[in-house]
């Protein structure tokens, strides 16, 4: 019992510290190519988008994501919306396999608070698999689309782009540990 409990504990310990997934941290060593209508400037730790609220960025990952499966329910965006952004309509980041399958998640401009780095979770909203019918959780690159009418402006400093588990993975560790909970509990009864 000793011994299923501490497995348990080292498995629940290097669980819960991977919590999410890093996808890209936006360093300029990080893609082998940038395309789309918004001016990208890379740098060593970050990279700027500016432009209307109408445009896109293509980036394609130097190297793959590692694998992302049961962490596509939604991703986290970390970075600054800058001062002289007006924009607060909907963005959407697609992520893309090798095929060129996608996922599609989206939030608001407005989410982010101007002039302070912050975290938004971006929510899952479909996706388009005409590449080879599956999306293969590796991701190669991704696009982040802006849905606003061209009127508005975008400065925006992006930190990390990451993967978020999907509630089962916390739901299977809560169970886990409620099964090894009330076994020591019937040993010592």
């Amino acid at each position: 019992m000793k011994r299923l409990t501490a497995l348990f504990a080292l498995v629940l310990s290097t669980s819960l510290s991977y919590s999410q997934i890093l996808i890209t941290d936006f360093a300029a060593s990080d893609f082998s190519a940038t395309n789309g209508t918004f001016t990208i400037t890379l740098q060593p730790t970050s990279s700027n988008l500016t432009g209307a609220d109408n445009n896109s960025a293509q980036f394609v990952l130097s190297s793959p994501s590692p694998d992302l499966g049961g962490y596509l329910s939604a991703i986290t965006l970390t970075g600054t919306l800058n001062p002289g952004s007006t924009a607060v309509s909907r963005f959407e980041i697609q992520l893309y396999d090798a095929a060129e399958n996608y996922y599609r998640y989206q939030a608001l401009w407005s989410s982010f608070t101007v002039g302070v780095q912050q975290t938004v979770t971006l929510s899952y909203v479909g996706s388009d698999l005409s590449g080879d019918g599956s999306f293969d959780n590796i991701v190669t690159g991704f696009v982040i689309l802006t849905g606003g009418t061209g009127s508005a402006s975008i400065n925006f400093t992006a930190n990390s782009l990451t993967a978020v588990p999907e509630p089962s993975v916390y739901a299977l560790l809560i169970v886990g540990a409620g099964v090894v909970f009330f076994l020591r509990r019937v040993r010592r009864a």
